[in-house]
C-alpha cells in the first residue's frame, strides 16, 4: 500500500515531464531553461522510483529507461537545428516595428549576444568553435558595443553583419527591413529612360561596395554587387553604406543610355514610403493574377522549348507546369529544351529533380553534405538518386540551361545536377555562390531589434569532385542579358 501512494505522483512527474519537453520544441526561445526544468523532472521522478518503490530488476530497468528516454529527448530538443527558429516566406524579410528607436547598450548587448549564440549551435563553419577571425571580429564589435550608450538598429546590422560576413555564406547573414522604408521616387522613371546610378555624392558604385565589404554576406563579389542598386536608392540603404546627406540631399552621378553621365541633386524629401512610390508613378499594388513564376513557350523557328523559373517552388503549380512542357515539346517534335534560370533565388532542389524526371536517366549522381545539430555533425554521403521517369513524356534531345550571377542556391543545385551528370550544357554567365558551400537557412528575429538573421544549418558538396572549388561555369559563356539569343543561335549554326 505504501507503493502505491507514490503511483499518482509518479504518473503527474511523467506527464509533466512529457509537457515541458513539448513545449521546449514549440516555444521560440528559452530551450536551456527547458532542459533544466526536463532534467530537474527526471531527477524527481528517479528519486520516486528509486527511493519509494521495491528494486525489482523490471522496476530498476523502467528507471533506467525512463532516464535514457527522457536525456535522449534532451539531447535531441537541444540539437534540433529549428529550435527557437522563425519561419519566413522565401525572400521576405519581416518589417521591424519603430526603427528610428535607438537600442540601449543593455538592448544590443542581448541581441548580439543571441545571435553569436545562434551562429555558434547552427553553423557548420562554427563547430568545434569560431574561426579565428570570425572570433577576433566579434571580440571587437562587442566591446564596441558595450562602450556606447545606445546605438541605432542599422548600425547594430553593419556591426553584426561584419561578423558573419567572415563566413563567406550568402546564406547567412543580417537584414533588416522597415515597414516604411523611403525609396527615391524618380526611380522608375530613371529606368524607363535606360539610366543607371554610377555614383552617390562624388562615390563611385563599386567604391561603396568594396569600402564597405564586411557589410554583405557573399561568395563572390559578383553576385554581392548585384544588390547594390537596391541600397543607394533607398534612404535607410543609404544610411547602411554609411552615406550622409549633405546640404542638397544625395547628389547621383546618372548614367545615360548613350554613356553621358550626369550629376543630378535630390532633397531627402524626394526619398517616400513605399505606398507612396506606387502612388506617385502610378504602379497599381494589387496582385497580378496572370503572372507565374513557371512559364514555359515553344520556339519552333529553332527548335526549341522554354521553361522559365523564377524561384524554385516545389508544388503543384510547378509539376502540372512541367508536365504540359513536356507534353507540349513532345508533340511539337522539339529536339532541344532550356531551363531559364536567370535570376532565380533559390528554394526548393526537388525543383531540378522533378525535371530531370523527363530526362531518360536511370539514375544520377546526388551530392553529399554534412548536417550541424548543435554538438553533434552528421556527414550525409554522396550517392545515387534512382529516376523515377516519366516515360510518356521523356525527352531525349538537348538540354540547355540558362544561368546569370543572380542563379543561387537551389537554381545553382539544378545546374550542378544537369551539368556534372553530364545531361546537358550551361549558357550565360556562372552561377551566384559555389556548390562547395552552405545552405539550408534557419531564421531567427533578435528579441530586442527585432532584426531578420538566417543561418545555414548544413555544408554542401560539389557532385564532381575535381572542381570542388568553381563555381557552376557555363559551357558557352556570354552576358546573362544576351543568353537566350547566344543559344538560339548556336542551335542556328548547329543545324
Amino acid at each position: 500500500m505504501r507503493e502505491k501512494k507514490f503511483i499518482l505522483p509518479i504518473i503527474l512527474i511523467s506527464v509533466m515531464l512529457l509537457i515541458v519537453l513539448a513545449l521546449g520544441i514549440m516555444l521560440p526561445s528559452g530551450y536551456g531553461i527547458v532542459c533544466a526544468v526536463c532534467f530537474a523532472c527526471v531527477i524527481a521522478l528517479l528519486a520516486f522510483r528509486w527511493a519509494k518503490l521495491k528494486k525489482t530488476k523490471g522496476n530498476i530497468t523502467l528507471t533506467v529507461v525512463t532516464a535514457c528516454v527522457a536525456v535522449l529527448f534532451g539531447c535531441l530538443l537541444y540539437c534540433n537545428p529549428y529550435k527557437g527558429s522563425t519561419t519566413t516566406k522565401l525572400g521576405y524579410v519581416p518589417p521591424m516595428s519603430n526603427p528610428e528607436q535607438p537600442l540601449t547598450k543593455e538592448q544590443a548587448l542581448r541581441d548580439a549576444d543571441y545571435a553569436m549564440h545562434y551562429l555558434r549551435k547552427v553553423h557548420p563553419a562554427t563547430y568545434g568553435g569560431l574561426p579565428e577571425d570570425v572570433d577576433a571580429q566579434w571580440k571587437k564589435v562587442r566591446s564596441e558595443i558595450a562602450a556606447c550608450d545606445s546605438i541605432s538598429k542599422v548600425e547594430l546590422n553593419r556591426k553584426l553583419e561584419s561578423v558573419f560576413s567572415l563566413l563567406g555564406d550568402a546564406h547567412t547573414h543580417l537584414s533588416f527591413n522597415f515597414s516604411d522604408a523611403h525609396y527615391l521616387k524618380y526611380v522608375k522613371s530613371h529606368n524607363e529612360a535606360g539610366d543607371s546610378f554610377v555614383s552617390v555624392n562624388g562615390i563611385a558604385r563599386e567604391d561603396l561596395f568594396y569600402n564597405h565589404r564586411e557589410l554583405f554576406s557573399s561568395e563572390c563579389d559578383e553576385y554581392a554587387l548585384t544588390f547594390l542598386g537596391h541600397y543607394i536608392v533607398m534612404l535607410e540603404g543609404l544610411e547602411y553604406l554609411g552615406v550622409a546627406p549633405d546640404e542638397n540631399g544625395y547628389t547621383f552621378g546618372v548614367k545615360h543610355e548613350d554613356g553621358t553621365v550626369e550629376s543630378i541633386s535630390y532633397p531627402v524629401s524626394d526619398f517616400v514610403t513605399y505606398d507612396e512610390y506606387c502612388e506617385y508613378n502610378g504602379i497599381e499594388t494589387s496582385q497580378n493574377d496572370d503572372y507565374s513564376f513557371v512559364r514555359y513557350e515553344i520556339d519552333t523557328d529553332h527548335d526549341l522549348g522554354i521553361l522559365t523559373i523564377d524561384e524554385c517552388s516545389y508544388n503543384n503549380t510547378y509539376r502540372t507546369t512541367v508536365k504540359k512542357f513536356f507534353a507540349e515539346v513532345k508533340e511539337a517534335g522539339i529536339k532541344n529544351v532550356a531551363v531559364d534560370l536567370r535570376n532565380n533565388g533559390g528554394g526548393s532542389s526537388l525543383v531540378g529533380n522533378e525535371f530531370i524526371r523527363y530526362l531518360p536517366m536511370e539514375k544520377y549522381k546526388d551530392f553529399a553534405s554534412d548536417l550541424r545539430m548543435g554538438f553533434i555533425k552528421v556527414p550525409a554521403p554522396a550517392g545515387e538518386i534512382k529516376n523515377n521517369q516519366d516515360k510518356e513524356n521523356q525527352f531525349s534531345g538537348n538540354v540547355y540551361v540558362i544561368t546569370s550571377v543572380r542563379s543561387f542556391s537551389a537554381a545553382m543545385d539544378f545546374a550542378m545536377y544537369i551539368k556534372d551528370n553530364g545531361m546537358g550544357l550551361i549558357v550565360g554567365e556562372a552561377s551566384g555562390n559555389r556548390p562547395d558551400s552552405y545552405g539550408d537557412v534557419v531564421s531567427f528575429r533578435l528579441p530586442e531589434s527585432k532584426l531578420y538573421m538566417q543561418i545555414s544549418w548544413k555544408k554542401w558538396y560539389r557532385i564532381d569532385e575535381t572542381k570542388a572549388h568553381d563555381f557552376i561555369e557555363p559551357d558557352i559563356p556570354c552576358d546573362a542579358d544576351e543568353a537566350l539569343n547566344v543559344l538560339c543561335e548556336h542551335l542556328t549554326q548547329k543545324n
